[in-house]
């Protein structure tokens, strides 16, 4: 389970409930579409992690940018 993972690394990473984890997951998955899905019970990366995270951080860019 991700939230058991996030939890062991050497600066945990926790989350109250499991819903708080599916809704960030989500959320990152709707800021990087066709790069990673976040489901109710998965989360599957279909490109790599620097991928993944070069498009969260281009959404995010853009969303600061048309405010």
């Amino acid at each position: 389970m991700l939230m058991v993972e996030l939890s062991h690394r050497e600066l945990p990473i926790e989350y109250d409930t499991e819903e708080a984890l599916i809704d960030l997951c989500k959320a990152m998955a709707q800021m990087a579409p066709g790069a990673m899905f976040a489901g109710f019970t998965t989360v599957e990366l279909d490109q790599s992690t620097a991928n993944v995270m070069s498009a969260i951080d281009a959404a995010t860019k853009e969303y600061e940018e048309s405010k």
